[in-house]
């Protein structure tokens, strides 16, 4: 029984086509569709915002908190990179 599922036996049509599926954006309780190269990015002031799971499986969460300590290592090792690539 592998294949696509199908709705019953008068049908013989899959549930879920994915060569037919509309790629939508639901914002302020309106469903717009987007083409595929579309990309939403929102940011916030929150030093730890809360996200229900659903948002971890659904979109890409990137966390770009850095503490001033990390930030002055990161520009140290891209300076000694940049003028002294043979250290790294």
């Amino acid at each position: 029984a592998s294949g696509p599922r199908t709705a019953g036996k008068e049908s013989e049509q899959p549930v879920s086509n994915t060569k037919h599926l509309k790629r939508t954006v639901r914002l302020v309780g309106e469903e717009l569709e987007v083409s595929e190269t579309f990309a939403l990015y929102l940011t916030t002031r929150l030093a730890n915002p809360r996200f229900k799971p659903w948002v971890f499986a659904d979109l890409t969460v990137v966390d770009f908190n850095m503490t001033f300590a990390g930030l002055s290592e990161h520009m140290l090792r891209a300076l000694v990179r940049l003028h002294e690539p043979e250290v790294d």
